[in-house]
């Protein structure tokens, strides 16, 4: 049995806010933007299928500011 769309795009969107979440643990800047470029093709792949364009914005607003911290704390 397939999963239903709901529980596709619940599980796509809680692995996305939990690579978003792991970004803080990126020992590097080279490690923080291999990360950060692996969820924004993430984000790409759900758009179409999963999300609208303006939960894309906020995700990608997610995840611009967890770049950002990481980026002033390394």
């Amino acid at each position: 049995m397939s999963k239903s769309f709901e529980q596709s795009r619940a599980d796509e969107l809680e692995a996305v806010e939990k690579a978003i979440d792991a970004l803080s643990e990126a020992p590097d800047l080279d490690t923080l933007w291999e990360q950060q470029r692996g969820i924004r093709d993430r984000l790409l792949n759900a758009w179409s299928t999963l999300i609208g364009d303006e939960e894309h914005d906020e995700w990608l607003d997610k995840l611009n500011a967890a770049t950002q911290r990481r980026q002033r704390e390394l």
